[in-house]
């Protein structure tokens, strides 16, 4: 199986933006799915950070990278930048059981972000 990536904020299959495009271009998205993990609005895009907590979720799509995934994890985590770290988790799909994948995590400072309690970027309003 190829690389699996839990999208969860601009690179959603909702998103306009180039980087999104270029997602959908190279990828196939699976599911629908949730990680266990709680989510800040950082102004123009959102960050997530890992929670064991079973009550902390964070809604987002799965997506498997068919077009040369080792090319567009680089070009992923040039957009992501320095604030952000590609780790894998376990995600739960929507359709049933639960896959790795790849997610990028916020490790920048939460000092006044704001939770988005819903866990839902596009519906974080």
């Amino acid at each position: 199986m190829k690389p699996l990536l839990f999208a969860y904020g601009t690179l959603r299959e909702a998103s306009k933006l180039q980087e999104a495009r270029f997602l959908r271009a190279s990828a196939k998205r699976i599911a629908r799915a949730k990680l266990p993990a709680r989510l800040y609005d950082l102004g123009e895009y959102p960050g997530v950070r890992y929670s064991r907590k079973k009550t902390d979720r964070v809604v987002g799509e799965v997506f498997e990278l068919t077009e040369n995934p080792r090319a567009v994890l680089k070009y992923l985590d040039a957009y992501e930048g320095e604030e952000y770290v590609r780790k894998k988790y376990l995600v739960e799909l929507e359709t049933g059981g639960k896959v790795e994948a790849w997610v990028y995590e916020y490790v920048g400072p939460l000092d006044g972000k704001r939770l988005i309690a819903s866990g839902d970027y596009l519906k974080a309003g």
